[in-house]
């Protein structure tokens, strides 16, 4: 079984209550809640799915809130704090992530899992009762080899015992479960997350990796039923002529031993700020994002991509653009404005509204304000608010496309 297919089939009873429909499943009515410990990097991958969904679908006005609890969340902590943090955000959609925190590095304790279990149930009837649909994100799997001690008491197994209680509890409430953890498995079966230099689950063997978070980004996209960012550039390096899908490009030769390319309303791609990319070509989710560029008859060896905008040089074998070269895997488009924006104007929102949380937990810890401070303390939470919903803003009439001028050339021609 796929990794696609594994998150279209699991979660059984819960499939059925919410029936398939054409196209992608999220609407502009749509306010979705990652809420979960921060120890899954559940923010992330929040913030990742975010940013796929407005770059593909930047008419869509589906709202995304990350609401991480204090510290190692567990889901009993994490239910003390649900009424001050979910209610006000009126969810349509909740993604519940804990269980990493929960069993704590320990052996299996039967107390300590019925607590769990006990917390999860009241934490998806709270989110049930205020009319949202629940997603039940097992934990990730850990890789005890990085630990004796995990190795010692069997820990991933006692953290597969906690993802086999959320299936049941998903069938029991009619929920949904992305079976992050069972997906993993598959993957590292199938010869995924085996970069030495990376360990999948990090030093400690129980921190996801950018690669562990793109199974769990691959798993929310698949069950929404998105359909990848994709653009496409056919050029001939003796010929004007050009051929677009997604975007429009016009193209001229100021030598023989040049191509200009001017490409306008080409997607951003997807999940980077400046070079940095961490879904690498080679990993599953890349398959949402393609733009491609085929240059017919580009001559052997290396050529230089130059951006007019910022002169940064980006080399290429004349063979890989014959073949299609994706820009999406590492060019130019990685450093200009519009893609670094988008990606931080996002994660400015989200800090926005984290610090909104902070300050309501501050708050509550402090005794009751004097009367005349009253006023004041309201205005100050009110203020959060008008912040983060300017940031929501911001977010939405961001552009997610951008037009760039390429230069591509012999190394060494004019």
């Amino acid at each position: 079984m796929t990794i696609r297919s594994l998150a279209l089939t699991l979660s059984c009873l819960g499939a059925l209550a919410s029936p398939a429909v054409a196209g992608f499943q999220l609407t502009d009515s749509d306010r979705v809640v990652f809420y979960g410990d921060r120890m899954t990097k559940l923010p992330e991958i929040g913030q990742f799915v975010e940013q796929f969904v407005r770059i593909r679908y930047p008419r869509l006005e589906t709202r995304f809130w990350h609401a991480a609890p204090r510290g190692r969340a567990t889901a009993k902590s994490a239910l003390g704090e649900f009424d001050a943090v979910v209610p006000e955000l009126a969810p349509t959609v909740v993604v519940l992530s804990f269980g990493s925190s929960d069993p704590a590095g320990r052996p299996f304790d039967q107390v300590r899992y019925d607590e769990f279990l006990a917390a999860m149930s009241d934490l998806t009837d709270r989110c049930l009762a205020l009319g949202a649909s629940v997603y039940l994100l097992t934990p990730p799997r850990p890789e005890i080899q990085h630990k004796k001690l995990y190795t010692g008491t069997k820990y991933d197994a006692t953290v597969r015992r906690y993802s086999d209680g959320l299936l049941e509890l998903a069938k029991q409430k009619g929920a949904l479960v992305i079976d992050w953890n069972a997906a993993m498995t598959e993957y590292v079966a199938g010869g995924g997350g085996q970069n030495p230099k990376q360990p999948f689950m990090g030093k400690t063997g129980i921190t996801p990796s950018d690669e562990a978070i793109a199974v769990a980004v691959d798993l929310f996209l698949s069950q929404w039923q998105a359909e990848p960012i994709e653009a496409t550039i056919r050029v001939n390096w003796t010929s004007p002529e050009i051929e677009t899908s997604g975007c429009t490009a016009r193209a001229s030769h100021p030598s023989d031993n040049s191509l200009l390319l001017e490409l306008y309303g080409v997607p951003i791609p997807w999940a980077v700020k400046g070079r940095h990319n961490p879904f690498k070509a080679e990993w599953p989710v890349r398959r949402f994002c393609r733009l491609i560029l085929t240059v017919d008859n580009a001559p052997d060896g290396k050529l230089a991509l130059n951006v007019a905008r910022d002169k940064a040089n980006f080399n290429v074998d004349g063979e890989r653009l014959r073949s299609g070269y994706d820009l999406a895997s590492g060019s130019p488009l990685f450093d200009a404005e519009e893609t670094v924006r988008l990606a931080t104007v996002i994660g400015q929102k989200n800090n926005a509204h984290n610090r909104l949380m902070a300050f309501d937990r501050d708050s509550a810890k402090k005794p009751k304000p004097e009367p005349e401070l009253a006023h004041a303390y309201q205005l100050h939470r009110q203020m959060w608010h008008e912040y983060n919903r300017g940031w929501s803003e911001v977010v939405n009439r961001t552009s997610r496309k951008v037009d760039i001028t390429i230069h591509i050339k012999r190394i060494g021609g004019k």
